[in-house]
């Protein structure tokens, strides 16, 4: 593992990682000056006075034999209201779905038994990502539960969800989410705050022991993305021997040894 990441080391050129790494992202919000001022300005609020924070990339197991949840910023304030943060940069066509999952995952730790459910804290699910998945090209989308059958009857649950569109161009927003938004795209601002997380950001990237910390996730991650590959070739090849296909012609599809073939057939 050390003689791998020191090679990482060389091949990864730093200056290309910038704030819309996932990782870094999370970093940066260990700042907790930075990280309430983030929610100030996505949310509109006057001011978080003070944040918990409930754990980084957090994995929770909504329940029994469930996919666990992966939250990569998660806090509450001193009113409890809690906030999940995701910077997603890709538009899996699954983001929607996905915020049902979060949900269950924060409800899930927030009721304390014997506690009565009026007692349930609001929460924010919050989505940045330079796609626009409802493609109505609005800067941000809110979402909370509502009548249908009578206009402006809301649930009132406490629930809400956001998706932030870097690219979007309708709706007014403040200068500073602009800038923040535009920042994310990679483009830079004289804004004062804007200014401190790019400070912030460069001393995070030139610290050593970051650096090996970010190596070593990156590791774990490109073992999960070979793991999951090698375990769909196998399916793979369970199938095609199935259907009496030969070994030989099995091996040049799925590009697997004889003796991996073997065992999963």
């Amino acid at each position: 593992m050390k003689e791998t990441i020191e090679g990482l080391e060389q091949a990864i050129n730093w200056d290309e990682i910038t704030i819309t790494d996932p990782y870094l992202f999370a970093s940066v919000m260990l700042n907790e000056k930075l990280c309430k001022h983030v929610l100030e300005i996505l949310l509109g609020k006057e001011k978080v006075s003070c944040i918990e924070y409930l754990e980084m990339e957090k994995t929770i197991n909504a329940g029994y034999k469930t996919k666990g949840v992966r939250l990569d910023i998660y806090v509450k304030d001193e009113q409890g209201v809690t906030y999940n943060v995701e910077l997603q940069m890709e538009d899996t066509k699954e983001l929607q779905k996905r915020t049902r999952v979060y949900q269950v995952a924060i409800d899930s730790g927030m009721l304390k038994k014997g506690q009565r459910y009026k007692e349930i804290k609001d929460s924010y699910i919050i989505f940045i990502s330079p796609k626009d998945i409802f493609q109505q090209g609005h800067h941000r989308y809110d979402f909370e539960n509502t009548c249908q059958q009578v206009e402006g009857l809301k649930l009132d649950d406490g629930a809400y969800k956001v998706f932030f569109n870097t690219k979007g161009t309708k709706g007014i927003i403040s200068k500073e989410l602009k800038a923040f938004l535009d920042y994310i795209e990679g483009i830079p601002s004289d804004d004062p705050f804007i200014q401190e997380l790019a400070v912030e950001i460069e001393r995070i990237k030139e610290s050593e022991e970051w650096r090996k910390m970010y190596m070593t996730q990156w590791l774990r991650e490109q073992d999960k993305i070979d793991e999951g590959i090698e375990i769909g070739k196998l399916e793979i090849a369970k199938k095609l021997a199935s259907r009496g296909m030969p070994t030989e012609e099995i091996m040049e599809i799925t590009q697997l040894p004889l003796e991996d073939i073997t065992l999963a057939v």
